[in-house]
């Protein structure tokens, strides 16, 4: 489905109360209906319809306004953008009626009209002076709106050119690319009241019937039909007459208008500030300009700025610039409150707020008088055509012209002069305009084209970003005015007489630029022949210095075995030594004046390439100064590590101007610490795994050998004897010999290892006791052993508390104490675990 747009209705008529005849079915039917939803669809048909200020305006929303008033009614505006979309739309039951424009055939079965509420008569539109037309339109250029759609034995003869709009038609006529215009009176009536078209005339046929605007339903809506239908009957003529009059020519004087409706915001700025600051453009015709010998602007703008004055008591202080960029700097700088007329563009709209517009213009081309005629579907290629900069088209052109070429301008007035002095082929200007400096200046020398078939210009008031109020106070006293009191100004500068224009103003800089030059070529004339001669010799040493210089910086940088290169403040290479390039394996040219994101070698590592070029950025627009670091990066498929440093360097004035580089190829060198890292991991990974076989081997062996320690310690203090042999285990023995023997086995040990080992004996009354020494000295030694093992400094102590029990038993407590670190609280609970060391 085509997209919709929701718009008020923007209809500021006064609703009268008119008298219509229902039966009561039919206002119960309107009471349980309080809506009436309305399909408009694009173009704008002015001056039936009117949507660019974001509201539904025209002739059709004022009968629009005064039927759904009277009925009770409350519009819903939708806009579709073509005929089709909205009559699909009110198949689908998505609006309940559609506002034919102008009267075309209905779109299909199914639909019905209602009662046209507006009859227009279909017209001819030709050049003045052109020959009768024949019957058929046989051998003529026919433009027509596709709103009017003809029945197919009228376009049977001649060429028949659909355009989007009457203004179009109209241009197309007066510009010789049609012959006739076929339209209606009101809109034709509506431009030429403009003062927009001078050789145009109407020329009505009777032949080609009447046609009007008229709402087209579902045939399921035959009630609302006839609502419609009596309501329309029963508008007075004198309401039509007002409708109509509202559009069309003033009289003598301006009729009262309401007052302005603000917020108490915009109250309270208009106390606060009664002048505005207004900028103009000096030259501006017919919109702004300076007179000769006039202390203030005139023009439309200023006239109707004027007649805003009246309305909202605003006095306007005007200031004159001469181009319009300069009046949007002034605008966006705060210099000035708003700006007298301005041609909106989405350019300036993105730093501005535009009014809604109060005049809108065709655009038109403007060349040299006897220049060839264009047609309408020329593309301009390899034609010339000025522009103002920032203006809409500008950016039209560039889009839909692309083969043309722009010569940007400062104003629309340098525009014409650079066709006039041959710097363009062909001006872009507005219609108003260009009729007006064609027929007051240029009338001998200049013509218009073509009609541009691009968007109308509009031209509106500007206004800063800070300036709410003011544009909405602004916006309020437009809506009030009556559109004939705009046409009314609009007629009035195409009557009067060509104004003097204060030259001044249009050529002041080129006056100043003249003086300027003419004293300084005095000077020079003065002193060329000594400044000369002076300066050939003093060029002639500074050459031979400066190669002299030059041969030997690329001597002395080519001859340093690391890479050198210097880079600009935008990362650009300038200069590089020969390293460099062997670096890259690439050529001089490859590289200088290329971002090193832009070089052959930055294809393979763009990410890396990008975060080398910020780095050069950030030393040459940081603080930091010179940079020292080490970096690795991947040259031809080869990691390469190196001692990167970078500063920047600066110019006679201290204001740093790019960097210098360089960095240390330091690959072979870090490869072979890696080698010895390796090689120191594998030995140091040899030396625990032996260290680890020992301990265990130790362990494993210490505990037999003790054993076997003991054994032989038995068999030398005694006789062999095998009975004794097998009740060895039953045989008394004295606990402090047992203890003295083995502090005697490991004294040797303890004072290898700088420790002591003391035996230290608690006990009043020593006495032999059955026990098995083999084991007890085993334990013991196991214990003692581990204690020398694990203790660093001090020493190991060796415990002995022996106490008489009752019953021949006695109690027996030995302890080894040690001053190393103890083993903590994880390994003391795996302490009895099979096969586990600790």
């Amino acid at each position: 489905m085509a997209t919709a747009t929701y718009l008020p209705l923007g209809s500021n008529v006064q609703v009268p109360r008119l008298s219509i005849e229902l039966d009561t079915e039919d206002w119960q039917w309107l009471a349980s209906n309080r809506e009436l939803r309305v399909g408009i669809f694009s173009p704008d048909f002015a001056p039936f319809q009117f949507t660019y200020s974001g509201a539904f305006a025209g002739i059709n929303a004022d009968y629009l306004k005064i039927i759904s008033y009277n009925l009770g009614l409350t519009p819903v505006i939708v806009l579709y953008p073509d005929r089709e979309s909205a009559l699909q739309a009110l198949r689908d039951g998505a609006v309940d009626i559609v506002d034919d424009v102008d009267g075309a055939p209905l779109g299909g079965a199914g639909l019905l009209a209602s009662e046209p509420y507006i009859v227009n008569p279909a017209v001819l539109v030709t050049r003045r002076g052109a020959a009768t037309l024949p019957q058929d339109f046989g051998g003529l250029r026919v433009a027509v709106n596709p709103r009017k759609l003809l029945a197919p034995g009228q376009r049977q003869t001649g060429s028949w050119v659909n355009l989007a709009t009457p203004l179009l038609g109209l241009s197309a006529v007066a510009y010789g690319q049609a012959d006739v215009y076929l339209g209606d009176p009101l809109s034709v009536a509506y431009y030429m009241a403009a003062g927009i078209f001078e050789d145009i005339e109407l020329q009505k046929r009777d032949q080609l019937g009447s046609i009007g605007g008229m709402y087209t339903l579902r045939h399921s809506s035959g009630r609302l039909r006839h609502i419609l239908n009596q309501a329309i009957a029963s508008i007075p003529d004198v309401w039509r007459q007002n409708v109509l009059y509202r559009w069309g020519l003033p009289t003598a004087s301006f009729r009262a208008v309401s007052r302005l409706r603000l917020t108490e915001r915009e109250k309270r700025w208009l106390q606060r500030q009664h002048e505005v600051r207004v900028v103009t453009l000096n030259v501006f015709p017919p919109f702004s300009m300076y007179n000769r010998n006039a202390s203030r602007p005139s023009g439309m703008s200023i006239d109707l700025l004027q007649r805003l004055s009246d309305l909202t008591g605003l006095r306007f202080v005007y200031q004159g610039v001469d181009t319009a960029a300069e009046m949007q700097q002034a605008l966006v700088s705060g210099a000035a409150d708003m700006g007298a007329g301005m041609f909106w563009s989405a350019a300036r709209d993105a730093s501005l707020d535009f009014s809604t517009p109060y005049l809108t213009s065709a655009v038109v081309l403007v060349g040299r008088r006897g220049d060839p005629a264009l047609s309408a579907d020329a593309t301009y290629a390899g034609r010339r055509i000025a522009t103002v900069t920032g203006s809409s088209s500008l950016a039209q052109l560039r889009d839909h012209y692309p083969l043309a070429k722009v010569v940007p301008v400062a104003s629309p007035n340098e525009a014409l002069l650079a066709v006039l002095d041959g710097r363009a082929d062909m001006a872009i200007q507005s219609q108003l305009a260009a009729n007006f400096y064609l027929r007051n200046y240029f009338r001998d020398e200049l013509e218009i084209l073509a009609a541009f078939n691009i968007a109308p210009a509009r031209l509106a008031f500007a206004f800063g970003r800070q300036q709410d109020e003011l544009q909405s106070i602004i916006n309020k006293a437009l809506a009030l005015l009556p559109a004939d009191e705009q046409i009314y100004v609009l007629n009035r500068w195409r009557a009067q007489a060509p104004p003097q224009i204060n030259t001044w103003y249009a050529y002041r800089t080129e006056i100043y630029l003249l003086i300027g030059l003419a004293f300084a070529s005095a000077l020079i004339f003065l002193a060329w022949i000594f400044y000369l001669r002076l300066q050939i010799r003093k060029r002639r040493r500074a050459e031979r210095a400066l190669n002299d210089q030059l041969a030997f910086m690329h001597v002395l940088l080519d001859g340093i075995p690391y890479p050198v290169f210097v880079r600009d403040l935008e990362g650009r290479m300038v200069l590089c030594n020969r390293s460099y390039l062997q670096a890259f394996n690439v050529a001089e040219a490859e590289v200088l004046g290329r971002k090193i994101t832009e070089s052959p070698s930055a294809e393979q590592q763009a990410e890396q390439a990008a975060q080398v070029h910020q780095q050069y950025l950030d030393v040459m627009h940081g603080s930091q100064g010179a940079v020292f670091q080490d970096m690795e990066i991947d040259i031809d498929g080869r990691k390469r590590y190196l001692y990167h440093w970078m500063l920047p360097y600066t110019d006679s004035l201290g204001h740093v101007a790019g960097m210098i580089g360089g960095w240390t190829d330091l690959t072979e060198r870090t490869e072979l610490l890696h080698q010895l890292q390796e090689a120191k991991e594998d030995a140091d990974a040899a030396s625990r795994a032996k260290t680890t076989f020992l301990a265990t081997m130790s362990h494993e062996i210490r505990t037999p050998m003790n054993a076997i320690i003991g054994m032989l310690e038995l068999v030398l203090r005694r006789e062999p004897d095998p009975v004794a042999d097998r009740d060895a285990l039953q045989v008394a023995a004295s606990l402090r010999q047992v203890a003295e023997n083995l502090i005697n086995v490991f004294q040797g040990l303890a004072r290898q290892r700088n420790l002591t080992l003391a035996l230290h004996r608690e006990q009043s009354d020593e006495q032999d006791v059955e026990i098995d020494a083999a084991r007890l000295k085993q334990v013991l030694a196991n214990l003692i052993s581990n204690a020398l093992k694990f203790t660093e400094h001090g020493g190991v102590t060796l415990t002995l508390r022996q106490r008489r029990l009752d019953s021949g038993l006695a109690q027996i407590e030995l302890m080894v104490d040690d001053t190393g670190p103890g083993i903590n609280a994880a390994d003391r609970r795996k302490l009895f675990e099979p096969f586990t060391q600790i």
